[in-house]
């Protein structure tokens, strides 16, 4: 179930301070990372404005919150992110020297002079001593002193000396995921799970030596909630093992890795993320789900079962055999999120020499008036032949899908039966080595309309 994107920022810690190393990433798996870096800001006078630049270009702009040590307010701000317009352009040129163009007495006159304030309808110039207001001509743009860029300005209320802040945003183009290996002995009965998270940077921005924080859920988001009050943290966690610990934040389970990542855009990076040692494991032989009546041929699948000590995110699992080494790979299989105290159910493949056989035996129909309803009774007598070509006895989990409402299940063969779900029950075969075993059951339903 998706969650609240609100709820996760809001447990963050209030603070006008610098973030350790050179910021940090929590970066969520649905492509949405929150980064939080420190700025340094120039002397700034009252009304006027300064601008960040490196940020990323797919930043959520109603995001953006920026906090000065000062302590002093931002008055406004505002987003410039590519030439929409002559009002952009001025807006990125402001405090810089631009050319002014105008006519006296019937001739052309360019000069250099200084963009002070551009607003809607209100334009400021410095002519030598002078600020003109509105001037008269145009105003151009030297290309080869260009300052335009992807940049966020800010305006302060009231004059700032040269100090830091601490800048937050959201953008997309952050994104993570895990890839396990799952070590399993030859014997079969141990397994190690070693797990790496691939990082994600198509943010357009690059990360130098930050601290990453990975969180393992899903959220929710709307993309109109307007501005996210959320604000830097005063610290980092500290970040002594080789591999991140998990810990319960909000509906989550966040990952605090243990030493600062760089992250250039359009890189992926993978770091250590796991590792679960001396995992109980077990195997078993699964035939793969089936309707009742649907005698299309089915493998058997083997599996194997492992309880896991921690909370282990969704990702890939490739399965290799082999005491002490990586081994041979035996299968993949992807995996949804499991809690700690939960099974991790792994599909490796196809057993060489099993095999499993499905005929209908029989099946007939009898009607019978009740007034104005008819009953209608269906019996089908169903067998599944699996044959055994290994030196050992092997138990066989056979599901059934039942597509009835009313029905009930009598096991012929003996073989023991569980309901799993109204629709689905479960049977165990055992079959002997070099052998082969036959589960016959009778299915009636009954309608009445």
């Amino acid at each position: 179930m998706k969650r609240s994107l609100i709820g996760i920022l809001l447990v963050l810690i209030v603070s006008c301070g610098v973030v350790g190393a050179t910021g940090s990433l929590t970066i969520y798996q649905d492509n949405l990372g929150l980064v939080k870096q420190r700025v340094d800001i120039p002397p700034t006078a009252k009304g006027q404005n300064f601008s960040v630049t490196g940020m990323a270009t797919q930043l959520l702009v109603d995001s953006v919150q920026l906090q000065l040590a000062c302590g002093t307010s931002i008055a406004r701000q505002w987003y410039v992110g590519e030439v929409t317009s002559y009002g952009a352009l001025l807006k990125a040129y402001v405090g810089k020297e631009v050319l002014w163009r105008y006519e006296e007495q019937g001739e052309s006159i360019t000069k250099p002079v200084k963009l002070v304030r551009a607003d809607s309808g209100f334009t400021v110039i410095q002519v030598e001593e002078e600020l003109w207001v509105n001037p008269p001509g145009t105003i151009l743009f030297p290309a080869d002193t260009s300052p335009f860029h992807s940049a966020m300005y800010f305006e302060v209320s009231e004059d700032v000396a040269a100090t830091t802040g601490s800048i937050a945003y959201l953008t997309r183009g952050l994104s993570w995921s895990v890839y396990y290996d799952l070590l399993l002995s030859e014997d079969e009965q141990q397994a190690t799970l070693l797990g790496r998270a691939q990082l994600s940077n198509q943010s357009g921005a690059s990360f130098t030596d930050v601290l990453v924080r990975l969180v393992a859920g899903e959220l929710n988001t709307d993309s109109t909630a307007g501005v996210f009050n959320f604000a830097m943290e005063t610290a980092m966690l500290a970040r002594a093992t080789a591999v991140p610990e998990s810990q319960q934040f909000f509906e989550y389970y966040v990952y605090d890795l243990p030493a600062p990542v760089t992250l250039e855009q359009g890189a992926r990076v993978f770091v250590p993320f796991m590792e679960q040692r001396d995992l109980t494991v077990e195997k078993s032989y699964i035939l793969a789900q089936s309707n009742a009546l649907d005698t299309t041929k089915r493998s058997i699948e083997t599996w194997i079962t492992l309880p896991v000590e921690d909370p282990v995110p969704a990702g890939l699992v490739r399965v290799y055999q082999g005491d002490g080494t990586l081994g041979d790979l035996i299968g993949e299989t992807r995996i949804a999120h499991t809690s700690s105290g939960e099974r991790l159910e792994l599909k490796v493949g196809t057993p060489f020499d099993l095999d499993a056989e499905k005929v209908i035996l029989d099946q007939s129909s009898a009607t019978e008036v009740l007034g104005e309803l008819r009953k209608t009774t269906n019996t089908y007598r169903i067998a599944i032949t699996i044959e055994n070509y290994k030196d050992q006895e092997v138990v066989v989990t056979v599901p059934q899908g039942l597509p009835w409402d009313n029905y009930e299940v009598t096991v012929e063969s003996g073989h023991p039966m569980r309901k799993i779900e109204h629709r689905l029950v479960e049977f165990d075969v055992t079959v002997p080595a070099q052998g082969q075993a036959q589960l016959v059951y009778v299915v009636e339903t009954v309608s009445i309309r």
